[in-house]
């Protein structure tokens, strides 16, 4: 009982993938995102305030997303198509916070932007 293929799903590519072909009980996971590091953007200077364009490859097409900083936030604007085939403007902002390092400077952590 609840072993190894006992419900109704599979495991593909590290991934469960329920009965709808989604995460676990239909749901979308993490893992079927892109994934936005924040130590690789401070790294990178990308957390300085301003305006950059992320490009990357999405099945095959370029697709691109708009990012503005502020000192204390990151905000993705992107457009998703919807299940009615309608293409829709998304806005998505995530909170920084930092905390100073122990030999100086400061590290950027994202706030879940869940409520």
């Amino acid at each position: 009982m609840g072993g190894s293929g006992s419900g109704r799903g599979r495991l593909e590519g590290g991934v469960w993938k329920g009965a709808s072909g989604r995460g676990r009980l239909g749901r979308n996971t993490t893992n079927r995102y892109r994934q936005i590091d924040v130590r690789t953007l401070q790294r990178g200077g990308d957390l300085t305030p301003g305006r950059f364009i992320w490009q990357f490859p999405c099945k095959g097409e370029p697709l691109a997303i708009k990012v503005q900083t502020s000192a204390d936030r990151l905000t993705l604007r992107y457009q998703n198509q919807g299940n009615d085939g309608k293409w829709k403007d998304k806005d998505c902002s995530v909170q920084i916070e930092w905390t100073p390092c122990n030999y100086g400077e400061a590290r950027a952590w994202f706030l879940c932007p869940a409520k």
